[in-house]
């Protein structure tokens, strides 16, 4: 065994009862390092002409020997393994070998045509559901469809929390039964899905319900309104969950957010970026906003027409904003986050 393959043995077996996760990285700093960086010149003296070592590749492999042949059982003590970025696109075939020996692995960096079933990630998407059945986080893009419904068998992963929908063609009967089978599930992502709607959130006799979740973040998804929102927040689980809700170019209009603020006591953190065409008072005027439990608010509202043809059309928006503000209705607010003037960007404002 080479001194790099010791030295990884040796991290792995100290303290072994508290070691659980493995960082792979370009430059990895440890009490060998000076002395295997001098091996590895003295190594190379022959070899100067040849193609650099890729470094985290190599250790990659090493891990994998080391694991592979340790009498202690340490793998099944790993639940976290991170990667570089090249080294996870590059290496799927050790990738998949190495994720074969860690049965309670949780989480995992992970090549991204796994998320929408690439041919060249089949093998690693294999392995990952025949021995990691405890993963907590995946991901599922345009492409992986019949991934997705097999969460609705309950046939792989069925601890999952976080999940990551993006770009999805899929029947909403379907989605509901994958999110609904999830019995861990506290944080859903839903990016640049169209069919995902109010519909999802309906009760419903032969569907399992919508689960209640810490976090809830939609961008890009057009319909998704205010209805469906509330729909979903009525129940009472449902309020005693919610920490973080976020919307980006959805259907709720910011006139909402008050309706959203009464039907969660428990929420942290609300984010609203949207671009309008219409004033503020355009709409019934609706209570300033009040909430005792928010700490952070995203606020950020702007014109749908280039240049500044809407800049009092935007200003009513923010006078709104003003208003709860100086009424005292969100007596626990940290940190404001509202979009500057004739800029793109955010700019926080402490409270």
């Amino acid at each position: 065994m080479s001194s790099e393959c010791l030295a990884i043995a040796w991290s792995v077996s100290h303290n072994a009862c508290r070691f659980h996760s493995i960082r792979i990285d370009a430059v990895h700093y440890c009490e060998l390092e000076d002395v295997l960086a001098e091996k590895r010149k003295r190594r190379s003296f022959l070899r100067s002409n040849a193609e650099p070592e890729d470094t985290p590749s190599a250790r990659l492999r090493l891990l994998y020997r080391t694991l592979h042949e340790d009498q202690k059982n340490l793998a099944s003590v790993v639940q976290y393994l991170k990667l570089p970025y090249m080294t996870r696109e590059t290496c799927k075939s050790d990738l998949a070998r190495l994720v074969s020996l860690l049965p309670n692995l949780k989480y995992v960096d992970l090549p991204e045509g796994l998320f929408t079933d690439e041919g060249s990630c089949h093998f690693l998407k294999g392995e990952l559901q025949a021995r990691c059945p405890d993963i907590r986080k995946m991901a599922y893009m345009g492409g992986s469809e019949r991934s997705l419904e097999q969460l609705g068998q309950g046939t792989v992963w069925r601890n999952l929390e976080v999940i990551e929908l993006s770009r999805l063609r899929i029947d909403p009967t379907i989605l509901r039964h994958a999110i609904g089978s999830l019995q861990r599930i506290r944080a859903l992502k839903v990016t640049d899905m169209p069919s995902f709607n109010d519909e999802l959130f309906q009760e419903s006799d032969y569907l399992p319900p919508f689960p209640a979740l810490d976090e809830l973040i939609f961008e890009r998804t057009p319909n998704v309104t205010i209805k469906g929102v509330c729909n979903y927040l009525q129940h009472y689980h449902v309020q005693d969950a919610l920490r973080t809700l976020i919307f980006t170019a959805t259907g709720v209009h910011p006139s909402s957010l008050q309706q959203i603020l009464e039907l969660t006591p428990r929420i942290v953190k609300l984010s609203l970026v949207e671009s309008i065409t219409t004033s503020f008072s355009a709409t019934s005027s609706p209570p300033l906003l009040r909430s005792t439990s928010l700490k952070v608010l995203h606020y950020e509202i702007s014109a749908a027409a280039p240049a500044n043809a809407y800049a009092s059309t935007v200003s009513t928006y923010y006078n709104y904003l003003a208003s709860s503000l100086i009424a005292g209705g969100l007596p626990g607010l940290h940190e404001l986050y509202v979009r500057g003037k004739g800029s793109s960007s955010s700019k926080s404002t402490p409270c």
